[in-house]
């Protein structure tokens, strides 16, 4: 699934994708994620998000904690609809950024 491309199964869902260089459309792969998950079960879901935000924002600036806050609340979301789950979450900045970061309270229960 892409929010480039999506389905239309998944757009009547979910709704439709928020241009792919936006803060917004990393939420709307985490709701389509969770929309995929209430479907039907699943071994395995594979949720992959954007750099476009940390490419464009330092992490000082509002932008930044914005998009973290967006992140961190739409995990919470997706771990509290399927507590059985487990939610690996990884980056290629390193998580220390993210666990320390004030708008981000769900990473720091998880660190």
């Amino acid at each position: 699934m892409s929010s480039e491309q999506p389905p239309d199964w998944l757009v009547d869902g979910v709704g439709t994708p928020p241009d792919i260089y936006s803060l917004e459309v990393n939420r709307w792969v985490l709701d389509a994620g969770q929309f995929i998950l209430s479907q039907q079960d699943f071994d395995l879901v594979y949720l992959t998000t954007t750099d476009y935000a940390m490419h464009s924002h330092a992490p000082d600036e509002p932008e930044s904690a914005r998009h973290i806050a967006l992140l961190d609340e739409d995990i919470g979301k997706l771990a509290d609809a399927f507590p059985q789950a487990r939610f690996p979450v990884s980056s290629n900045r390193g998580p220390w950024h993210v666990i320390e970061n004030p708008n981000a309270p769900f990473a720091r229960r998880l660190g």
